[in-house]
């Protein structure tokens, strides 16, 4: 059976009478599955008991899938409801004590009218619902939850990730004919009106071919949210559904039609005397989509607007303090702060400043001493964003997002991150201290490497790249700059700062790495992707090789033309080394095109390719001029001396 919200009723005379109607509904189910990972609510949020206040009753629709992929898909769901009530209702109960008139960040002094959130209300709204719902996601992100690693995968699983679908109703907006609808994720939010059924949110997917694609936005999943926001006009008969993609991906655009016009049909035909059938087919939607197949939960929420329909409104109780206390303990971007400048000698947590490595108006590094540590490997390197960014939240959810990224990788040949301790109130990066040099400062101050030279430093960060697309995600800027040559012979690549996700679209356009090094979609709205490390992978190489750049940026950056998507033009290595084999230009030719369908799909593929192992049987078939060209220009002089002396012969005996 379907669940019917009982909430409880207002006085009458506390609501406008020309306003619309809303019948809300809703059905969930586990379906196949041993858990239900779905989370729904319709509530509607008063902010006092005053009847001159409920002219700002909210009615807040929302469905949470939790995507299946992470650690306890159900807590994540769970969670992400709860805490946009949560924040609803503080947003509220300031707007009963602060009332505005513009936008949340203006206050006023005048007393709460209905016509208080008239001007500027969609936009109001909108922030609102904007912060909530980035507080949600630093949360899941940032959580000090760390990713599980499953063993089955052999990858890190996020422990928190859930998508968030649904529609806020308030009176003014009502009055108005109008609601906010927000969204993120692959549910959807369907809206019948006058006998069509239109979807009104976006699939967050990312498409392959007929293949219905990877969920491509959730929150949890990146320190940035991709969230849909859009103002929609109401009138009355319409009818919404929000559902999981368990339910609409197994009913057909036309039977979800038949079956909501046929609901709303009976009910309207009735005048009204009876609201069984429609409030019966969010029950029905699932059922039948389990019928179709569904192997997924099923969950869906209707919402009618039929002014003959009795309004629900509820009282909420609430300790404003309390809760406020209770969800800033979440928000890790303003729980932390960032420390003071340090100096050698002061102490920072159990950490004990030793150097001052850097200053840079981003970022202060320091070498340290780890209190806790064992004395042989007790020293670390701290880094400190600039107080200059105190108040850029979307940099200070980068520099936590790179903490995280961190401590989710472990290989070898990837920067190792520590965890900061876990009551420390300070933004800061803890990270292993490398002695050794840069790659960069390595090409400078050489000769250009051999092929197995090469091969055996691109040979580790292939398998430390390897390790990062294994777990979704691109490094995004590969250049000598961040690879490490350890005095041991090891590599290291570092920093974490422009990581996206393959997953997401969390790649960034335009790029933020050296654009000598970024691959050429990055510069375009191309899909990212594993051969976009390849290429910039290729470029290394080529350096390494020659001591040159194979490109300029001008190059790059209209190298995704039509007229240019066949191959980039760039210097044969030979020309520049005649040492080196035939077979390595064929290899970066293929490492280094502007097309990435006719690019490297995989590191293993360039790795392969690049390793002078795999050529051992390549001599006999090279040609004699790239095996032997001192042997090959003599055997040509002495064909050309003897056919010479035969053309000199033939002359002499015809005269």
């Amino acid at each position: 059976m379907s669940k019917a919200i009982q909430q409880n009723p207002a006085s009458s005379q506390s609501l406008p009478q020309s306003l619309p109607q809303l019948l809300t509904r809703a059905a969930s189910h586990a379906g196949r599955k041993a858990e239900n990972q779905d989370t729904l609510t319709v509530q509607t949020l008063v902010p006092t008991r005053d009847s001159s206040a409920a002219q700002l009753a909210w009615q807040v629709t929302a469905l949470a899938d939790g995507v299946s992929s992470c650690g306890q898909p159900k807590l994540a769901s769970q969670w992400v409801i709860d805490t946009l009530i949560d924040q609803l209702t503080m947003h509220q109960a300031d707007m009963v004590t602060n009332p505005v008139t513009s936008p949340v960040t203006t206050p006023v002094t005048s007393p709460v009218t209905s016509d208080s959130l008239n001007n500027n209300s969609a936009e109001t709204l909108a922030q609102m619902l904007t912060k909530s719902v980035h507080i949600i996601n630093d949360f899941l992100y940032f959580s000090d939850h760390h990713d599980s690693f499953d063993s089955a995968s052999q990858r890190y699983l996020p422990k928190l990730l859930s998508t968030l679908s649904g529609l806020l109703f308030t009176e003014p907006l009502l009055s108005e004919h109008s609601a906010v609808l927000f969204h993120t994720g692959d549910s959807r939010i369907y809206r019948l009106r006058h006998n069509k059924l239109r979807v009104l949110t976006q699939d967050h997917r990312h498409k392959r071919g007929r293949d219905k694609g990877a969920l491509a936005a959730a929150l949890g999943a990146d320190a940035q949210v991709e969230l849909q926001l859009a103002q929609i006009d109401v009138l009355p008969e319409d009818v919404f559904l929000i559902m999981t993609d368990g339910v609409y991906e197994f009913i057909g655009d036309d039977e979800l039609l038949l079956l909501t016009q046929s609901a709303l049909g009976k009910l309207l035909a009735l005048d009204n005397s009876t609201t069984l059938d429609l409030e019966n087919l969010p029950e029905t939607l699932c059922q039948v989509a389990l019928e179709n197949g569904s192997n997924d939960n099923v969950s869906c929420v209707m919402i009618a607007v039929l002014p003959k329909v009795a309004r629900i409104l509820a009282n909420a109780d609430f300790d404003k303090a309390d809760l406020a206390e209770h969800t800033d303990s979440r928000h890790a971007v303003t729980r932390l702060r960032i420390p003071p400048v340090l100096t050698v000698g002061d102490k920072l947590d159990h950490f004990t400043i030793d150097k001052v490595v850097q200053n840079t108006p981003r970022s202060s590094v320091y070498l340290a001493t780890d209190n806790t540590a064992d004395t042989g490997d007790n020293q670390r390197i701290i880094k400190v964003p600039s107080a200059y960014y105190e108040d850029d939240s979307g940099f200070l959810r980068l520099f936590l997002k790179e903490e995280k990224i961190g401590l989710s990788l472990n290989h070898p040949s990837l920067l190792k991150f520590y965890p900061k301790p876990m009551n420390s109130q300070y933004l800061y990066h803890v990270t292993e201290f490398l002695q050794g040099m840069s790659l960069r400062e390595f090409i400078d101050t050489q000769p250009p490497l051999s092929v197995a030279q090469t091969f055996a430093i691109v040979n580790q960060i292939g398998m430390a790249l390897r390790a990062m697309h294994r777990n979704y995600l691109l490094h995004q800027d590969i250049k000598p700059e961040n690879i490490m040559l350890l005095p041991s012979g090891h590599i290291k690549l570092i920093d974490f700062g422009s990581v996206g996700s393959l997953l997401l679209k969390t790649a960034h356009t335009p790029p933020v790495g050296d654009l000598h090094y970024i691959a050429p979609e990055y510069f375009s709205d191309a899909p990212k992707g594993v051969y976009s490390d390849i290429f910039s992978l290729g470029v290394v190489t080529y350096e390494m090789l020659t001591g040159l750049q194979p490109f300029d940026v001008d190059t790059l950056t209209t190298a995704m033309t039509a007229q240019t998507t066949q191959k980039l033009a760039f210097k044969n290595v030979r020309q520049l080394r005649t040492d080196l084999p035939f077979w390595v230009n064929d290899v970066l030719i293929r490492a280094l095109q502007a097309d990435s369908n006719r690019r490297y799909q995989s590191i293993g593929d360039f790795l392969t390719d690049l390793d002078p192992k795999s050529h051992a049987d390549d001599k006999a078939k090279q040609p004699l001029i790239d095996k032997h060209p001192v042997l090959f220009w003599q055997l040509v002089s002495g064909i050309l001396t003897v056919l010479l002396l035969i053309t000199w012969l033939m002359v002499a005996l015809n005269h």
